[in-house]
């Protein structure tokens, strides 16, 4: 039994270390320190485009809506003619 725990301490080593060699991506975390003015500037432009983006999506709906409604009106107009005709 001595003999063993030796041995299973080295597997358990070699095996750890050959796990930390296949394992070489490591993942990298850029920090930038920016000036309160500077962060305060980034955050406006940050959430102002957000917004923007947001107009734009109900702005597009809303266009969306509009032409199928007039779409549908102008069908609507010419199936009642060519029915009274």
């Amino acid at each position: 039994m001595s003999s063993l725990l030796p041995s299973t301490a080295i597997t358990a080593i070699t095996a750890s270390s050959s796990m930390a060699m296949s394992s070489t991506a490591m993942e990298v975390i850029t920090v930038t320190y920016r000036s309160p003015l500077d962060y305060a500037l980034y955050q406006y432009t940050t959430e102002l485009l957000a917004y923007f983006r947001l107009q734009i999506r109900a702005d597009i709906y809303t266009q969306a809506r509009a032409n199928s409604m007039q779409m549908a009106q102008s069908i609507h107009r010419k199936f009642q003619a060519d029915r009274s005709a």
